[in-house]
């Protein structure tokens, strides 16, 4: 009877296991791999990822989008763009066949590059002005100097240009992983 026990509760297991493991997978976030077999290198894109991305637009142009991925579908990325006061953010989609260019950038970089133009820029303006050497003149075109010289050097740190093409062997394929 003991036994009996033991082995019903090893089946219940086993069938919590495997209805975890199928709920898993039928749940499972869809993910673009870009793989390059030259390089041996592969970049995944998943929902939330913030991207640059060229593409050829509705009129076979090209063009570049910078935003984060809402969904990674099984022919095409869906782009949701940050909505501003009183505005409601666009939605993109853009298909897998269309995408020539890319480059996976930060999460945090379209907030870290403003903020570090803004704080050193502040900053200079109060170093000049609390310095009784220079005319308040002096003092915003010497600060205006500083903030340009900052944007660019911010701008050669943080690179946002595109960084792989799709004509150099990079390839797309869909994918899915199941979380833990």
């Amino acid at each position: 009877m003991f036994i009996k026990g033991e082995i019903m509760n090893f089946r219940i297991a086993i069938l919590f296991l495997v209805m975890f493991l199928v709920s898993n997978l039928a749940f499972a976030q869809k993910q673009l791999l870009f793989e390059n077999k030259t390089l041996n290198k592969t970049i995944t894109i998943e929902a939330k990822d913030y991207l640059n991305l060229q593409f050829n637009g509705y009129l076979n142009q090209t063009t570049e989008i910078k935003s984060y991925v809402a969904e990674v579908k099984d022919s095409s990325l869906l782009f949701r763009t940050i909505p501003n006061v009183g505005f409601t953010g666009k939605t993109y989609e853009i298909k897998n066949s269309d995408i020539t260019g890319f480059r996976k950038l930060s999460v945090f970089q379209p907030y870290i590059k403003p903020a570090i133009n803004l704080s050193v820029t502040i900053g200079s303006y109060f170093v000049f002005d609390a310095s009784n050497k220079f005319t308040d003149t002096e003092v915003i075109l010497y600060t205006t100097v500083v903030g340009i010289a900052t944007s660019y050097v911010v701008n050669l740190i943080f690179k946002d240009n595109i960084e792989f093409q799709i004509s150099d062997g990079w390839n797309l394929r869909v994918g899915a992983f199941a979380t833990p």
